[in-house]
């Protein structure tokens, strides 16, 4: 998420930033926020509720996996870093958040890979992550051909691509018109992939406010003269709204969104 521009001038004016110590700088601008703080933030019983929840529900795809990992690392080390978690505890807790048809896959592969291993023992969670990737590589979640309703800058209505291959969110040249939000030209990239061959995007329009239901954040987007859509919503959406695709036994699929502002508003749209 991008702050707004007064808190950007407070952390700047914060002593902290001078003095050149980045631990000492961002233990300062959490001091601000009061329940910012990451170490009380999750709780031991907040992540075995997580873990539970997540057994339930399907690992079909690398990007399943990329989503259930993120999601417990999140948890994990904050709980680990204050001595709240056992390093042991954590990677029994990670293996245990898989479905149970895909942890006897796993542990075979592991006892594979890993023929010394002490039977009873627990794998490391790194491991776990390693053989996981391994099962499911080449399978990836068809995300990309899922579209859903946008309100972008104050009420312009778009639908946005959903692409979790691309690595920006990009708008359409006519539609960065139509918003008339300044351009930040210096914030330019070469990309590959754009209209034919290589291509440099126009530049960049800084904290666009995009709204998807009742979940609203901030984000850098990148506009170039074509595109055949006019958003495109790429990995920093799914990564700030901590997006989770959900494909039902009928072939449907929803996705849930995470405010990033308001971590009790949670919301999941059919696409």
């Amino acid at each position: 998420k991008y702050v707004n521009t007064n808190d950007t001038d407070l952390w700047k004016a914060l002593p902290e930033r001078t003095a050149g110590i980045w631990l000492d700088y961002r233990l300062a601008i959490e001091s601000l926020y009061p329940g910012a703080n990451s170490t009380r933030r999750y709780t031991n019983a907040e992540l075995r509720a997580f873990v539970a929840e997540r057994h339930l529900l399907r690992i079909n795809t690398v990007d399943d996996l990329g989503d259930y990992h993120r999601e417990f690392v999140r948890r994990a080390t904050h709980l680990t870093a204050a001595n709240r978690l056992s390093v042991a505890d954590k990677d029994d807790l990670y293996f245990a958040g898989f479905p149970s048809r895909f942890q006897r896959k796993l542990h075979q592969r592991l006892l594979i890979r890993h023929p010394d291993h002490n039977e009873g023992d627990t794998f490391l969670m790194s491991k776990v992550y390693k053989t996981a990737g391994h099962i499911l590589a080449n399978t990836h979640s068809t995300l990309s051909t899922h579209s859903i309703e946008c309100i972008v800058g104050e009420k312009r209505v778009e639908m946005g691509l959903i692409d979790s291959g691309a690595q920006i969110i990009l708008i359409r040249r006519d539609l960065w018109h139509d918003l008339g939000l300044p351009l930040s030209v210096t914030n330019s990239l070469v990309m590959e992939g754009i209209a034919s061959g290589r291509a440099r995007t126009m530049g960049s329009i800084d904290n666009l406010r995009i709204r998807i239901g009742s979940v609203v954040f901030y984000a850098q987007a990148q506009v170039v003269e074509n595109s055949p859509t006019r958003l495109l919503l790429g990995q920093p959406f799914l990564d700030i709204t901590r997006a989770v695709l959900k494909p039902s036994d009928d072939g449907h699929v929803t996705i849930t969104l995470h405010d990033p502002s308001n971590t009790d508003n949670i919301i999941s749209i059919p696409t």
